[in-house]
């Protein structure tokens, strides 16, 4: 084994133990072929170029393999006849999934009945975006972001897919329903 080998098994350790223990050896014969072929090359760089080429495979993949988790196998679990065990729950249901994500149109209508003059500079003389109010605008915009957000909490089961879900469409429509007042109106002062 020529330095350049041992350099690059040396170079290895950066992996994780369980990662060079299945593919070490062959990345060794790899590598110990290239460096063959480049100092056989006649080209004055060409071992230096496939140094440059290892050492940023190196830095860029072997972070990552440190970062990942191992796949586990799913075993076989035994519940009792009635169900899931004493303190363990399941994520939320259906009903309430699709209450949360109609949040921003329980909270529209909230508005416009506790509050009648809430949303009136978003339609009293507001300036225009493709020809439509842009009160309305921005109401229709945080209307559909309900509606996906609806949909999605319907689909998903996870409670990390719920809350990305709810933070991605739920939250944005909220603050577009409140702020819409306020939008139309530092767009008329800017006008």
């Amino acid at each position: 084994m020529n330095r350049h080998v041992r350099m690059f098994r040396g170079l290895l350790r950066a992996y994780p133990d369980a990662f060079r223990s299945d593919y070490g050896d062959e990345m060794t014969r790899l590598f110990a072929d290239q460096i063959g072929d480049a100092q056989g090359s006649g080209r004055p760089l060409a071992v230096a170029r496939l140094w440059a080429d290892s050492l940023v495979d190196v830095l860029m993949t072997a972070p990552s393999h440190h970062l990942r988790k191992e796949e586990r196998v799913p075993q076989p679990v035994d519940l009792p006849s009635g169900g899931l065990a004493g303190g363990e729950r399941r994520g939320m249901g259906q009903g309430p999934k699709v209450l949360l994500g109609l949040l921003p149109l329980w909270l529209l209508v909230f508005s416009l009945l506790a509050a009648p003059g809430f949303m009136e500079p978003a339609f009293e003389n507001p300036p225009a975006v493709l020809g439509a109010p842009i009160g309305l605008v921005l109401l229709t915009i945080a209307l559909a972001l309900t509606a996906i957000g609806v949909a999605g909490l319907r689909r998903v089961s996870s409670t990390a897919a719920s809350t990305a879900v709810v933070l991605c469409f739920t939250v944005p429509a909220i603050l577009l329903i409140v702020l819409t007042p306020a939008i139309v109106l530092v767009v008329q002062n800017l006008r």
